[in-house]
């Protein structure tokens, strides 16, 4: 079956934080600006270093995986990043829809994730600039 064919899917949005760039309101207040806005998504997947107090129900945390966890690889943008696409860690059968933690939602982030052509596939959404 074509996956764009059938729009009304649900997905995952995955997300991911460290250290204490941002905290448990950011994540939040993206978590209810997704939901608001895009009523296929059925769930919320956070990577994180540590657990942390004061993240809503309905964001599922996840500790990175052990060979994620390392400090150096939370210098650098985008070595934790790469755990977000280890499908043992995300919903199966779920199309997922990565976005950073410094996205502003405007719109139906559902119609991206219709882009998405395979259940087992996570798209990252491209930085600005």
């Amino acid at each position: 079956m074509d996956r764009n064919s059938n729009k009304g899917d649900t997905w995952c949005l995955v997300l991911a934080i460290w250290s204490q760039k941002y905290d448990a309101r950011h994540v939040n207040e993206l978590a209810r600006q997704a939901r608001t806005l895009s009523a296929s998504l059925s769930e919320i997947v956070l990577f994180t270093d540590h657990l942390r107090d004061g993240i809503e129900d309905g964001v599922q945390q996840t500790l990175f995986p052990p060979y994620f966890h390392r400090p150096d690889f939370f210098g650098g943008a985008y070595r934790a990043k790469l755990a977000v696409f280890s499908r043992q860690l995300l919903p199966r059968g779920r199309r997922c829809l990565f976005v950073d933690l410094d996205t502003i939602i405007l719109g139906d982030l559902g119609r991206i994730a219709a882009l998405v052509n395979d259940t087992e596939d996570c798209f990252m959404m491209p930085p600005a600039g």
